[in-house]
């Protein structure tokens, strides 16, 4: 009986042993297995974009109507990112034009003054060299001369020196008489200098606009000096009085002709016409390192193929030409300046290395074309 007893005790235990065991289990913590990685990949870029223009050109000391003056333009690519390039022509002059009437010198001070700075009433005035001084003075007798004058010494004072030219046996009418031709010059003692006087025509024959009747009586008072002057003239590359021409553009003539016609003009003895000489231009066919313009109305050359670093485009410009046709009338002195605009950009490379732009287009209608085959322009997509 006894026996029996204590293994109920036992039992007892045991299941209470049991029962704290199963409450440690509840109660424990499972680790699951977890992995984590991490890749860090390292793009570098060492880029030198530099695409400039290069250019042959040595400007003429005396640019004649007909004359054409080498001046080859062309693209390089100095950098290290191959690039599309287009091109765009600018021109703007410096003009001197005589002025109608020239400059009457009034006897005052401040004339003077005028005068001895080279200019009057705002004008330039036209200064004599030493061989038309020596051309002047050559043939004739001082006829008309300073009051201060010494003629002993030929000291020179400011004033007017008129010479005078017999013409011997002019036969008018029947009647053969001797006539005059007087020539001068206005002379300023303070700066040394030289100015031509005026000249008008007048029945048929140049005289001298220095007497107030044109009198061949020289002894008679001059109350009356014009001097010839000029005027210069800042023509912008955008003004309306520039007209330029791209209809010979392409080839074969492959010519731009910028066109200079003063306002108020009424005849083409005034202008002044330049003739841009093209090389180089394609029609956006698979020839490469050729230009070609898109239209005339946005007037730029572009690059038809890829310009790689080192390299360098086609010759756009080839020469630069005073037209022939241009006129004496046109100017006294005159200075063309012709502005070659650049633009670039970099040609992009897709995963696959192939070059791509989402700026690039096509002159074909809404075609999309590789340019690695040949035929891309650019446009900024701002424009």
């Amino acid at each position: 009986m006894k026996t029996e007893k204590k293994s109920k005790k036992e039992t007892k235990v045991l299941i209470v042993a049991l029962g704290v065991a199963a409450v440690t289990v509840a109660g424990s913590t499972f680790a699951w297995f977890t992995s984590k990685d991490e890749v860090t990949n390292r793009l570098s870029a060492s880029a030198s974009y530099g695409v400039s223009i290069t250019e042959d050109f040595t400007p003429p000391s005396n640019w004649v109507p007909g004359q054409e003056v080498k001046k080859e333009v062309s693209v390089i690519n100095t950098g290290n990112l191959p690039a599309y390039a287009k091109l765009e022509l600018k021109g703007a002059f410096n003009i001197e034009t005589e002025t109608a009437n020239g400059e009457e010198m009034p006897q005052t001070d401040a004339a003077h003054e005028d005068i001895k700075n080279g200019k009057l009433n705002g004008h330039k005035l036209a200064e004599l060299n030493a061989k038309e001084i020596t051309s002047l003075q050559a043939g004739g007798y001082l006829a008309y001369k300073p009051a201060t004058y010494d003629v002993t010494t030929g000291t020179m004072v400011d004033g007017l020196y008129l010479y005078r030219r017999e013409i011997k046996d002019v036969t008018e009418g029947g009647q053969t008489t001797e006539k005059y031709d007087y020539t001068g010059y206005y002379y300023c003692e303070h700066n040394q200098k030289y100015y031509a006087l005026k000249t008008q025509k007048i029945n048929d024959e140049y005289s001298m606009d220095v007497l107030t009747n044109m009198s061949q009586n020289i002894d008679e008072e001059v109350d009356k000096i014009r001097l010839r002057s000029y005027e210069e003239k800042v023509i912008t590359a955008d003004d309306t009085q520039l007209t330029w021409d791209y209809t010979k553009a392409g080839a074969p003539d492959e010519i731009v002709t910028v066109t200079y016609h003063p306002t108020g003009a009424t005849d083409t003895k005034k202008d002044v016409k330049i003739n841009i000489k093209l090389d180089n231009i394609g029609d956006n066919t698979t020839t490469t390192n050729t230009w070609f313009i898109v239209d005339t109305t946005n007037k730029c050359f572009y690059y038809n193929g890829l310009l790689a670093s080192g390299d360098t485009t086609a010759n756009l410009v080839k020469s630069v030409e005073l037209d022939e046709s241009v006129k004496q009338e046109a100017f006294s002195a005159m200075d063309f300046d012709l502005t070659v605009m650049l633009e670039s950009i970099q040609a992009d490379k897709d995963e696959n290395d192939k070059y791509t732009n989402k700026t690039i287009t096509s002159l074909q209608t809404g075609a999309t074309v590789d340019p690695d085959n040949g035929k891309p322009i650019w446009k900024s997509s701002t424009t």
